[in-house]
Formats: C-alpha cells, sequence, structure tokens
C-alpha cells in the first residue's frame, strides 16, 4: 500500500500535479498559452558621449539626445509613451604607467530612452530615424499586445480544462473518485514578450512574430470516501 501510494505521488509531481497537504484532497494545476500578433513594439535607444571635458560631453550629449527624442516624437510616438530610463555620467582615466596621479582620460555621457511604437509597420521607418540622428545604442525592440485582458481570459479557459483533464486522468489511474471543486486560484497570468536584440539599425527589417500569453489555475478536488 505505500509503495502504491508513492508510486501515485510521484506520477502526480511529475506530470505537475501534488497531492493537498490534508488527506482527501488533490491539487492540480493548469496552463493554458494563447500565441498572438503583437501590436505595440517598446525600444530601448541611446546616446552615448566620450569627450574630453564634462561640459563637452554633456552639451554634445543633450543635443544629440534631444534630437533622437524629436525624432520619437515625429515618427508617431506620443508623449506618454516616452520615458527618460537612464542617465549618468563618468570618466576613463589614462593609463598609469608611473607613480604619481591619476589623469582623467575623457568623460563619458550616458542617456536612454524608452519609447513605445504602437504603429509596427512604421518602427524599421523609426529605428532608422533614430540611428540617423544620433542614437548609437539600440538596446532591445520587444513586441507586445496593448490590451491582453481577452487573450489571458482564454488562456484561463484553457488553463482549467488542462486541470480538469488531468483530474480525469489522475482519478482513473489511481481508481479514485473526485468530489466536489473546493478552490480555484490563479497563481499567475502574464505577457511574455517577444525580444529582438539591435546591435545597430539601418534600414532595419522587423520581424515581430508571436506574443505568448500564459495563464495557470490551481484546481483543488475533495476525493470522494470509498464506498
Amino acid at each position: 500500500m505505500r509503495l502504491a501510494a508513492a508510486a501515485f505521488v510521484l506520477a502526480t509531481a511529475i506530470s505537475g500535479a501534488a497531492p493537498a497537504d490534508e488527506a482527501g484532497k488533490l491539487v492540480l494545476t493548469g496552463t493554458g498559452t494563447v500565441s498572438v500578433a503583437p501590436d505595440i513594439a517598446t525600444l530601448g535607444v541611446g546616446v552615448t558621449t566620450r569627450r574630453e571635458s564634462a561640459s563637452e560631453a554633456l552639451s554634445k550629449n543633450s543635443a544629440s539626445t534631444a534630437a533622437v527624442i524629436d525624432a520619437l516624437r515625429s515618427g508617431g510616438v506620443a508623449e506618454a509613451d516616452l520615458q527618460t530610463s537612464e542617465f549618468s555620467i563618468g570618466l576613463q582615466y589614462k593609463d598609469r604607467k608611473t607613480a604619481g596621479p591619476l589623469e582623467v582620460d575623457y568623460y563619458v555621457v550616458n542617456n536612454s530612452v524608452t519609447a513605445t511604437v504602437r504603429d509596427i509597420a512604421a518602427l524599421g521607418d523609426v529605428l532608422d530615424r533614430v540611428v540617423r540622428l544620433g542614437a548609437n545604442r539600440i538596446g532591445y525592440v520587444s513586441f507586445g499586445v496593448s490590451d491582453p485582458v481577452p487573450h489571458l481570459d482564454e488562456a484561463r479557459q484553457m488553463a482549467v480544462a488542462d486541470a480538469l483533464r488531468k483530474a480525469d486522468l489522475y482519478a482513473a489511474a489511481a481508481g479514485i473518485e473526485l468530489g466536489p471543486i473546493l478552490s480555484i486560484s490563479e497563481p499567475s497570468a502574464n505577457q511574455q514578450p517577444g525580444f529582438v536584440a539591435m546591435a545597430r539599425a539601418e534600414s532595419v527589417p522587423i520581424a515581430p512574430g508571436e506574443t505568448s500569453l500564459t495563464a495557470s489555475i490551481n484546481i483543488v478536488w475533495q476525493i470522494k470516501d470509498p464506498d
């Protein structure tokens, strides 16, 4: 009897199910994933400037960053979809070959902006524009769905169906009869954006692919006592 019980626990654990802490209950996790064509893109663009003086580096970087932001605006990016994500000023010392104080080689200013492009068809042109006007860092491009709720609801329905399917399978395999559902909970439901790493951009072809939306559902059943 102990061997049979151990085998059932192992089988359910491997299949994504686990017996509840209390006897007479069974917990199963169902998952559902929906893949949809994205309708928005988020990109990180930046300007890095190196100059011998801090003021010169800052002035040049500010001018280039302003041009990049203007390019994003003229490319159709709304003001609410623009946000500064990084700003820093640093310095690099010269290699010291003899004893003595360190000497500054140059100053570095970094300024990065996150932008949401709601017209994916225009994304390639937007990237071309910002690179031509001063962006020398394209950190990433990620694709997503502006309204994920209906797609997540579909994934939730799939997750429930998955849990119910597993319940029938395990009940038949274990020779038990399941009673009513005691609880349903949702540990997670999220959108997994697709990413395209960008080292540079010049007449950029864009392939947005698909975005995955996944939901997980935990369901607890009462196990009926054998007659």
